[in-house]
């Protein structure tokens, strides 16, 4: 409940008088509202150890979500196969019929693991959705930057690729060790 506004007189009688004057200092009983609805808020003022309330009739509208939006993509969108998406510095707003917009960081994301096909992330929350675009930095070479210890076989022999480096090169042009061959 806002009581910006709000006016509270207070009355008082003197003898046969009737005086009535606006009161600062009072309290009121609603924080937030649970529910939609007609609902009474309960205005409270205090003088003297006297109490005297008021109640005030509010209609309390459902807030609607309107719209999802991703006003800052994640610090990370370049992704190899298989990484997880990282929302680090992502912030998501939830616009509401009634003007208000809140961060919000109670949404999920699909899919949760990038493929190759993955091109954008679905960021979702309470029936609505926002996209995050993001790249995939597939593999363009693979390459043995170390011979393995073992480069001689007769036939019949299993080959043993202890020793061997395998280097992939994605198409950023960054390069990694990789035993995943």
């Amino acid at each position: 409940f806002d009581p910006t506004g709000v006016l509270v007189t207070a009355s008082y009688k003197a003898g046969d008088q009737v005086i009535t004057k606006e009161v600062t200092g009072f309290t009121y009983t609603k924080d937030a509202f649970a529910t939609s609805g007609k609902q009474n808020v309960t205005i409270s003022y205090t003088l003297g150890g006297v109490t005297k309330t008021a109640d005030v009739s509010v209609d309390v509208k459902d807030v609607v979500l309107e719209k999802l939006e991703v006003v800052t993509p994640p610090a990370k969108t370049s992704y190899r196969i298989g990484e997880k998406f990282d929302a680090t510095g992502m912030v998501v707003t939830a616009s509401y019929n009634d003007g208000s917009v809140r961060e919000i960081t109670d949404y999920k994301v699909t899919p949760d693991t990038i493929a190759a096909d993955t091109d954008h992330v679905l960021v979702t929350y309470g029936g609505k959705a926002a996209s995050v675009a993001v790249t995939v930095n597939k593999v363009a070479s693979i390459a043995v930057t170390k011979a393995p210890n073992k480069t001689e076989y007769e036939e019949g022999n299993l080959f043993n690729p202890t020793g061997m480096v395998v280097t992939v090169t994605y198409q950023d042009g960054s390069t990694e060790e990789t035993t995943a061959y």
